[in-house]
């Protein structure tokens, strides 16, 4: 009886595996058509109690219609808002309004499921007025109708004759912009704790603009538009005043040569001056007998391209105007830029921006200062000069109490007291190194930049960041340098940084002795998740999560400083809405409470209908003895009896992607993992670490010993071995097959060919010699400093040794990658005889966008793959080409009748 039992238990679990083994075999593979309709979860809010969760439901990628949900998260009910195009809570999150395509204004009590309808309404908004929710908003048939509508009261204001409205940003005061007559706007100033408005303007309709209120405010300011030969007059009014008054015009400037430029109103911290842009009247005039000559001179601290992109944009510069007198004081100089204000002062960069920065190492003009600049009299404090890593800005603390940099030569950060003109080196006592561990770039970055929101209340101290751990600093050096993580992180190859979540970190700052929440990366396992620590303690950081997934949205080709979503929080209560997804599983919502314990808010899953992939983190060694991670990417019905073809795709450090789901959709320059995983191939993406002065030959060296390793597989099919590469990959893919005949077919997308004359090239101003010398490119030196690297890691002038067939695309509106990058390459191959296809797509730039351009690439690049690596025939575009009078006409995607 026994035997028997047994026998049927095995039974009914071979029917089951067999069923599912059957089940996951018949799953059809992906392709173009069946993914373009991918659903997301994104847009997701949490009501201030906690109790509700909005969010909506997107195609990924491209357009289609939004459905937007509400969700309890006490009890298990969801309910779709339809036709919503704006929706919110109320303060109290009891009640939810939204408005509809219709235009009416739908205000839902959740807990008692009581609705209200407000027909055709043309706008409105929700705010809080004297601790009161209210809904502001005018109806289509009385569009000059203003109604202040109280939520829970249901008590209204109305005013008449409104052509516009707008808030004071504690919501005290309200503008009211009513039409005394068809020509004339007349501006009231309501208080809502009083109810009395009082009339501070009158002009004709449609020329007071950029309204801005002071930071209490109390104060206001705006543009009234002149006439000739004043364009722009600034108006400020107070409530100590009867009327606002006129502080500057255009004719105050004249003398000076400037005139106000309405684009920016700002208020000073302390609400006693404005800061506004003003511009130059005009330029000298062109002389008509003229010659159109452009004159390049080495005197030029910028060269003459980036000047001629520069007039494409109107040249201001920011100034204070003092509100007691209307003196002005010039704040930014030619090449400046205000980056914060603190009480009395500016922080003013001076650099060249994008471009200048690029030149820093050799080109002292180029170099970043920044000094405080004073709001009254203009006179300067230099705080730090003669920056070369973009990285080394200066910071300012939540308060304005510091100013904090790192200083390349120190290998420190610093910190200058405001009040007190103190410079202290605050990480001194600290013996690690700040910047990012195995970084390889000729110029290193460092793990924590000063932009990072990681101060303590009042500024009493700041956290910053080694590659692994964490430090609590005191900029007053009163109180030592502590480890928070307890160095965890480099013991256990744990990187920890702050959670950034919304409504906390945010603000940029906290509370001494509070509880932070850290997030954590295994850099080993590549597991993400959450740990907890407490200032003041000596305790270890308290593990919470930890495991195979990502957190939220995350950028690719990152691991420090790598984007990663705000968390978000109920304001009254400890509720997390985050968002958590796997390379199985897609990126939902979830919410927590602790971090240890998570509910699903959504569970959108729709690879689970598809024949989808599988992630391996694999190790092998470099020719120096290095162990190398990559990850390798299988079918979900991997049979280890067949042989697969192997593609490599790659770009720089990639093995933190273990855990990143990557939806399928059509190509933007790269291989979509998924769509080629599906349809039988493997994909092994490994990490590259760079020799500096021999970028190429790293990539050929991680690349040729991955091959060689995965051949190993009894799986892998030897002979069908590709490379793909995008950009700084595509450069590799080009450089590879010049050095080896190891792989059967190759596409490079937007790749360089010729370091030499790509370093010469004039892309986003002097860009390529900063990329090549310092950056990616990582040569570290110039060609006549290192002639023999340069030549050496061009593939041009290995182009006679590449057997490899070779699918190119670069595009004319490339403005990252020349077109002639790809160009030099093509014409060599093609006088050579060799096999190479280059696709120009004419409203491709750098990649493409996944619309009608990434398919028809896709398309091409896997018949391309296909006929190499799985022995398919030839479509007739690769066989026959497509004729110059055929373009647009024929795509050529048919397989060769022969």
């Amino acid at each position: 009886m026994k035997r028997i039992l047994l026998f049927v238990v095995w039974l009914t679990i071979a029917h089951f595996s067999f069923s599912q083994f059957k089940s996951e075999a018949n799953k059809p593979n992906l392709t173009i058509d069946n993914c373009k309709n991918w659903k997301v979860a994104v847009n997701g809010k949490v009501s201030n109690d906690g109790n509700y969760i909005l969010y909506s439901i997107i195609n990924d990628p491209g357009p289609g219609m939004v459905r937007n949900f509400v969700k309890s998260t006490k009890k298990e009910w969801e309910k779709e808002i339809f036709n919503a195009i704006k929706i919110d809570f109320s303060d109290d999150g009891k009640q939810l309004i939204w408005k509809t395509s219709r235009d009416s204004i739908i205000i839902w009590r959740i807990d008692k499921n009581e609705t209200e309808i407000i027909p055709d309404v043309l706008e409105y908004q929700l705010r809080l007025i004297d601790a009161k929710e209210c809904i502001m908003y005018r109806s289509k048939d009385r569009k000059d109708e203003l109604v202040i509508r109280e939520l829970f009261s249901k008590r209204q204001k109305y005013f008449n004759n409104v052509l516009s409205f707008q808030f004071s940003n504690d919501n005290r005061q309200l503008l009211i912009e009513l039409a005394k007559n068809d020509s004339i706007s007349s501006f009231k100033l309501m208080n809502n704790l009083t109810g009395n408005a009082v009339d501070i303007f009158e002009g004709k309709r449609a020329v007071a603009t950029n309204f801005t209120f002071s930071n209490n405010g109390d104060k206001l300011a705006f543009f009234v538009e002149g006439e000739q030969s004043q364009k722009y007059l600034l108006y400020y009014y107070a409530d100590n005043i009867p009327y606002a008054k006129l502080l500057l015009s255009d004719k105050d400037l004249l003398l000076e040569n400037n005139k106000i430029d309405n684009s920016r109103i700002e208020f000073t911290l302390k609400d006693d001056a404005l800061i506004i842009n003003l511009k130059p009247t005009s330029l000298p005039p062109q002389n008509s007998d003229g010659v159109a000559v452009d004159v390049w001179s080495y005197l030029d601290t910028e060269l003459q391209s980036v000047q001629f992109d520069k007039l494409k944009y109107p040249v201001v510069f920011a100034a204070a105007v003092r509100i007691v007198d209307g003196s002005i004081v010039r704040l930014e100089r030619d090449n400046e830029k205000i980056v914060g204000l603190l009480r009395d002062h500016a922080l003013v960069q001076h650099g060249y921006g994008n471009e200048g920065v690029f030149e820093a190492n050799w080109n002292s003009a180029a170099r970043y200062s920044f000094s405080l600049v004073s709001l009254y009299d203009g006179s300067r404090i230099l705080i730090k000069d003669g920056i070369i890593n973009p990285q080394n800005v200066v910071g300012i603390s939540p308060n304005g109490n510091w100013l904090i940099y790192y200083d390349e030569s120190a290998g420190n950060y610093f910190c200058y007291e405001y009040f007190t003109g103190i410079k202290r080196n605050i990480t001194e006592e600290i013996n690690t190194n700040w910047k990012i561990k195995d970084d390889d770039h000729p110029e290193k970055g460092v793990a924590w930049k000063t932009s990072i929101p990681s101060w303590l209340m009042n500024d009493d101290c700041v956290l910053i960041y080694d590659s692994y751990d964490i430090w609590l600093v005191d900029p007053k050096k009163i109180r030592k340098p502590e480890n928070i993580t307890r160095n965890l992180g480099s013991k256990m190859g744990i990187r920890f940084s702050l959670a950034d979540i919304k409504n906390d970190l945010g603000k940029a700052s906290l509370k001494r002795g509070a509880s932070i929440l850290l997030r954590a990366v295994d850099t080993k396992s590549k597991d993400r998740g959450f740990y907890r620590v407490k200032l003041g303690s000596s305790d270890k950081p308290e593990k919470l999560t930890m495991g195979p997934y990502i957190f939220g949205e995350w950028a690719v080709f990152s691991s420090y400083n790598e984007y990663v979503e705000p968390i978000l929080r109920a304001r009254d209560c400890n509720t997390y809405l985050l968002r958590r997804m796997s390379a199985t599983s897609m990126l939902n919502y979830e919410i927590t409470k602790d971090f240890v314990q998570y509910k699903k808010v959504t569970d959108l899953q729709p690879q689970l209908k598809f024949n989808w992939l599988t992630t391996e983190l694999i190790r092998y060694k470099l020719p120096s003895g290095r162990l190398n991670e990559g990850i390798l990417y299988k079918p979900e019905n991997f049979d280890s009896s067949k042989k697969y073809p192997v593609i490599f795709d790659y770009y720089e450090i990639r093995s933190d992607e273990l855990n990143l789901y990557i939806p399928p959709h059509a190509s933007d320059a790269r291989i979509n993992i998924p769509l080629f995983v599906s349809n039988g191939y493997l994909v092994f993406v490994p990490d590259i670490h760079y020799v500096v002065g021999n970028p190429g030959e790293s990539a050929y060296e991680s690349l040729v010993s991955a091959a060689k390793y995965l051949s190993g597989k009894h799986f892998v099919d030897t002979k069908k071995l590709g490379l793909q590469g995008h950009s700084w990959g595509g450069y590799q893919t080009n450089y590879i097959i010049s050095r080896t005949d190891l792989f059967s077919a190759a596409c490079s997308a937007a790749g360089y060919s010729n370091l030499i004359s790509w370093y010469g090239s004039a892309a986003r101003g002097s860009y390529p010699q900063y990329s090549l010398e310092r950056e990616q490119g990582r040569m570290g030196g110039t060609p006549w400093e290192i002639p023999a690297n340069y030549i050496a890691n061009s593939p041009i002038f290995n182009a006679d040794k590449i057997s490899t067939p070779l699918l190119m695309m670069n595009n004319k509106n490339d403005r990252v990658v020349y077109f002639s990058q790809g160009l030099e390459l093509f014409t060599a191959l093609r006088r050579l005889g060799k096999k190479v296809w280059m696709l120009q797509y004419d409203e491709g730039g750098h990649s493409l966008m996944p619309d009608k351009n990434g398919e028809d690439f896709h398309k091409r690049m896997m018949q391309f793959f296909d006929h190499y690596l799985k022995d398919k025939p030839m479509p007739e575009w690769m066989k026959k080409g497509i004729p110059a009078k055929l373009k647009g006409r024929t795509d050529g995607m048919k397989m060769d009748s022969e």
